[in-house]
């Protein structure tokens, strides 16, 4: 079981350790499972990359800082990125970075053709992968929501009472139907009170991160258990708390395969597990170069995601 003590206390880089999604047995001759699964790991792979580009120019005054990445680059782990040009390419841009490393020059100036001739190529894979798949429908999750929910919702913002929160939990725990839960999951953790256990909730989040059961709200849980363990219990909403993006990826992974199998059981018809898929792929790491005036992206994602802080 990876540790969050993989992640270098949540500051140094992340290239040379990724840990990239593989394919069961059962799927290993599956083309369609195959195609997602490269999907994903470029994605993994460029996250990572951009990732500790924008640590090392946040820290790079810092003693040992530039050596330090010019060395993670040069070890860029890219083991899981299957398509050998989008690989070259991708390990070009890694060492181009290292190179100006090395060299004193300026990150935020240095241009690296590599990096756009991957993106390009990263498109024509893309676009090969989605055609007919990706729509542009966007998934609303309030056409699958049970009748009360809004009601439970506001309550769940309102009250502050440890009934209620024990009833909440209740439904989480007892709901059989993947979806149910999930919607009950996203109302318990919006859940205001003065005794909220925070431990709690994330236990309820392994345990349906971890139940291997398909569900569209999948990836917006996966993204609420991260916001949480980031903001609350391991590291802040400053851009230079620790991230344990190597930790919170462990689970992104778990998840894919969970909708990778439910895609290929029915790759016609689901086109809402697609989009999420690929929308869970896509989701930046958390990360120092967001644009938020003050504090990571992860200001952003619990804004977009948790209610409790308009209380």
């Amino acid at each position: 079981m990876p540790e969050i003590s993989d992640n270098d206390f949540g500051y140094n880089p992340i290239c040379p350790h990724i840990r990239y999604l593989e394919l069961p047995q059962a799927l290993a001759g599956n083309v369609l499972a195959d195609s997602l699964m490269q999907f994903y790991n470029m994605a993994l792979a460029c996250n990572a990359f951009t990732y500790d580009i924008g640590t090392a120019l946040r820290y790079i005054n810092e003693d040992g800082t530039s050596v330090m990445f010019a060395d993670a680059f040069e070890s860029f782990n890219l083991e899981g990125v299957k398509n050998d040009r989008i690989r070259k390419l991708l390990q070009l841009s890694a060492r181009n970075v290292a190179e100006e490393l090395r060299k004193g020059e300026s990150l935020a100036e240095a241009s690296n053709d590599d990096f756009g001739a991957f993106l390009h190529e990263f498109k024509v894979f893309t676009d090969n992968l989605f055609m007919k798949r990706y729509t542009d429908e966007k998934f609303a999750p309030y056409y699958v929501l049970c009748a009360d929910y809004y009601d439970l919702h506001d309550k769940a913002l309102a009250a502050d009472s440890l009934n209620f929160r024990g009833e909440l939990l209740q439904l989480v725990l007892n709901e059989k139907d993947p979806m149910l839960q999930g919607i009950y999951e996203c109302a318990y953790s919006n859940y205001v009170s003065k005794e909220i256990d925070n431990m709690e909730v994330i236990a309820v989040f392994d345990m349906l991160l971890r139940g291997d059961k398909y569900s569209p709200l999948l990836r917006d849980l996966w993204r609420i258990w991260r916001v949480i363990l980031q903001k609350d219990m391991l590291g802040g909403m400053s851009n230079d708390s620790p991230m344990y993006n190597l930790f919170y990826n462990d689970m992104r992974n778990r998840v894919a395969l969970t909708i990778i199998k439910h895609i290929v059981s029915d790759p016609e018809e689901d086109y809402v597990a697609f989009m999420e898929f690929v929308k869970l792929g896509l989701a930046e790491n958390i990360n120092r170069h967001s644009g938020v005036l003050v504090g990571s992206n992860v200001v952003i994602e619990d804004m977009e995601l948790l209610y409790n802080h308009i209380q």
